[in-house]
């Protein structure tokens, strides 16, 4: 049995997995995520009958997403295998997204909000949400240009969907496809998926070796990097 979390953008989210979905629980309101995960947690364990000697790992959509979201789940999860003696399994956050939206007859492009009018974006193959453009971060103008080698249809998920719909469409025309907005964002189940199938090909790591993906310097990075290079 597998436990997920994505707290990586407005949804907070967490499931249990045996091989299937077992109990999920998803909010999607600004500031919950500190204080509800944990609630949450106890939630869908108390649900499923679950103690903490059921759990084989801990799967935790690891970026990119909002730094501070990011923070939150990777904390959550190392806390919590540190203290039940498992692993945690570190999924790509885009990946599980597009798992959601599988099957698709074409293309599935998730993007999420990177702000300073950029995005994270990746391409994955609709049949089995398998890879072919790894996660990037970019500006929004440039996004099109991510499904510029395939005339397939694309179906464009992810809470940068909506403010990059009028970009895609007019780059992309009828082969833009936006997902309806309730189903956009992440879903703990993906994350148990692909972290039950990270598993079996023993991508599990300690607690202390767990690690945020983030892609791009974070605000006080760039901001001290800036002070060091004016002193």
């Amino acid at each position: 049995m597998i436990l997920g979390i994505d707290t990586t953008t407005l949804a907070c989210c967490v499931a249990l997995f045996d091989e299937r979905l077992v109990a999920e629980r998803s909010l999607y309101i600004r500031q919950a995520h500190s204080v509800k995960i944990m609630t949450m947690i106890g939630d869908v364990m108390r649900d499923a009958g679950a103690r903490p000697e059921d759990i084989t790992a801990v799967a935790v959509s690891a970026g990119p997403g909002s730094f501070t979201g990011l923070r939150i789940g990777m904390a959550t999860a190392k806390g919590l295998a540190f203290g039940w003696g498992r692993p945690v399994v570190p999924v790509p956050t885009l990946d599980a997204l597009a798992r959601t939206a599988v099957p698709w007859p074409g293309v599935i492009c998730p993007i999420l909000e990177a702000r300073k009018g950029e995005v994270y974006a990746a391409l994955y193959l609709g049949t089995d949400g398998s890879a072919i453009l790894p996660p990037r971060c970019l500006a929004v103008e440039s996004l099109p240009s991510v499904p510029a080698n395939t005339n397939d249809s694309v179906l464009f998920l992810g809470d940068a969907a909506g403010v990059c719909a009028g970009i895609l469409d007019a780059a992309l025309g009828p082969r833009a496809v936006i997902a309806p907005e309730e189903r956009r964002l992440p879903r703990a189940w993906s994350v148990c998926a692909i972290g039950s199938e990270m598993l079996r090909a023993q991508c599990g790591v300690s607690p202390l070796q767990a690690r945020p993906t983030y892609l791009r310097a974070s605000e006080a990075e760039i901001a001290w990097s800036r002070k060091r290079a004016t002193c």
